[in-house]
């Protein structure tokens, strides 16, 4: 019996150990993050980046536009080399890209490049689970300048989906001196016919925009998002432009111009800014939007100032949308960002809580709106009591409201009437606008303070927070990166080889046990072998639970 028991023990402890690594390795590692297919590509170094979509054989694998890729770990780029672009206008990206969490750290992109992003051109992708930290763009181009953090542009009738990707610590500067300029911190431009979702994503991107001789589209999340919907994402970059050009200049929190689009529990933070110098000039800045046509906002918030120094023709502010050019709607949304119209020929200010100015012949549907009275200012002086700078607001039962609060029995309401806890030092006067007879002024009825809002007095100032709002994740295995061109590739490949060797050493050791080499040093060996292969494993991520 005591025999069996000496042969039967090595076995079994190997089997578990065995296991309980293989378990690591294998079985569980997509729990948290998506399942990754067999044939999918790992992406290791800068190098394997601009690999993807040029169809060339390396490693074992075709590296073709419409394959699967991951990251299999972060990625720095030491500064010795400039990122080149993924696809093409002609091949653009079709594929998948999950960076499994992990990050790319210091790209950077410098010079004529006038699709400055990850991704060039996409046209059918799917982009998720990525983060991209510290990237520093400087773009200067003569021709058409469509840059974003992750994707550049999407072509007419192509498609593109974001989710759960963030662009961290990271600036964007990008002129045209003789044509148009879409920035984004996420997405530069997308067609009208295209097809776009983003989702539980954000950007902390510094971006600055200059125009010379045409337009500018600049926004926190996408330059021009026609056709997209955007949901839970936010931005905290702050959003500057600089037109010196008889065109637009339109800037925005989340994007700078979007038709027939949706955004939903979204907010901005960063600092939005349009500069103009040229007197031919019509600029448009908002919180969320700078200029919209046919676009639905519902649960989002502004809290970044909104300034246009102007000296244009036409200078138009608002803290959600600047200008709305068709059938918009805003539900359920609030400003606390300070709204500045600086105009210096005074021809032509308009500034809202809401929206700044209504083309006309259109309406804009705004219910259960909350704003701060002194927040607005125009050349210098406190506007009060002015929900929209000019056009009508369609109110929920079909009748029509002017544009100032004075001819509305919602009037100026404290911050109990806005919602019981919050210290009412914190807000002064504000404005409740409901926009139905129905919803008693002051109150937060169809407000979702269950799965959609929260009032916590410590966070926000006291003001509402969405509850959905995602973080950036914290990167699996090394987490920030430790050093250049794939190092921690190299260093989980060591790891790897060292795991394989211990557990070879303890099998062989569990084989001289069953044997009848039964010494107390061939027990140890067996037993400290195969422990430290699995602490090795688990301290580097070799192997990993979910990530």
């Amino acid at each position: 019996m005591k025999n069996k028991a000496k042969i039967v023990f090595p076995i079994a402890l190997m089997l578990v150990f065995g296991g309980f690594i293989g378990l690591a390795a294998f079985g569980t590692s997509d729990a948290a993050a998506d399942t990754i297919p067999t044939d999918a590509i790992p992406v290791k170094t800068p190098n394997d980046l601009s690999r993807i979509g040029t169809g060339t054989d390396f490693g074992g694998y075709t590296w073709s536009a419409s394959g699967y890729y991951y990251l299999a770990n972060d990625i720095v780029f030491d500064g010795t080399n400039s990122h080149i672009p993924i696809g093409t206008d002609a091949v653009p990206f079709a594929g998948t890209f999950d960076g499994q969490n992990y990050r790319i750290i210091g790209m950077e992109i410098d010079g004529n490049i006038a699709h400055a992003a990850l991704f060039r051109t996409v046209d059918g992708a799917t982009i998720k689970n990525t983060i991209i930290e510290n990237m520093a763009f400087n773009i200067t181009s003569s021709g058409l300048v469509r840059t974003g953090g992750f994707v550049g542009y999407v072509p007419a009738a192509g498609s593109l989906s974001i989710n759960n990707c963030f662009v961290i610590s990271s600036t964007i500067t990008a002129e045209s001196t003789n044509n148009i300029v879409f920035v984004g911190g996420l997405v530069g431009r997308t067609e009208t016919t295209s097809i776009v979702s983003i989702s539980n994503s954000g950007s902390e991107t510094e971006i600055v925009a200059r125009a010379s001789a045409n337009a500018i589209f600049a926004g926190g999340i996408i330059g021009r998002g026609n056709s997209s919907t955007i949901s839970a994402c936010y931005n905290l970059g702050n959003v500057t432009s600089y037109q010196s050009a008889p065109s637009n200049n339109i800037v925005g929190g989340i994007a700078g111009d979007a038709n027939t689009a949706t955004i939903t529990e979204t907010f901005n933070a960063g600092t939005i800014t349009a500069n103009t110098s040229d007197t031919g000039t019509l600029s448009y800045a908002g919180g969320i939007v700078g200029s919209v046509t046919s676009v639905n906002v519902t649960n989002c918030y502004n809290k970044g100032n909104v300034t246009g120094n102007n000296n244009g023709t036409s200078g138009v502010v608002g803290g959600i949308f600047g200008y709305v050019g068709g059938v918009s709607s805003v539900i359920n949304c609030y400003n606390t960002g300070i709204l500045k119209n600086n105009q210096a020929n005074l021809v032509y200010v308009q500034t809202g809580l809401v929206f700044g100015q209504h083309a006309a012949g259109y309406t804009g549907t705004v219910v259960n709106f909350y704003g701060l009275i002194d927040v607005l200012y125009s050349n210098g002086g406190l506007i009060s009591n002015i929900l929209a700078g000019r056009g009508s607001i369609t109110n929920q039962d079909g009748t029509s409201t002017p544009p100032r609060l004075g001819s509305q029995s919602s009037g100026a309401k404290t911050a109990a009437q806005l919602q019981p806890n919050i210290n009412t030092a914190q807000l002064g006067l504000s404005v409740f606008y409901t926009g139905s007879t129905d919803n008693p002024a002051g109150t937060f009825m169809g407000w979702d303070f269950v799965d959609v809002w929260n009032i916590d007095p410590s966070k926000n100032g006291g003001f509402p927070i969405l509850l959905n709002s995602p973080t950036v994740p914290v990167s699996p295995g090394n987490g920030g990166g430790t050093g250049g061109n794939g190092n921690n590739a190299e260093k989980t490949d060591i790891a790897l080889i060292a795991v394989l060797v211990l557990v070879a050493i303890g099998i062989i050791a569990a084989l001289g046990v069953i044997l009848g080499y039964r010494r107390p040093m061939v027990y140890l060996i067996l037993i400290g072998s195969l422990i430290l292969a699995t602490v090795i494993a688990f301290v580097t991520g070799v192997f990993t639970f979910g990530g």
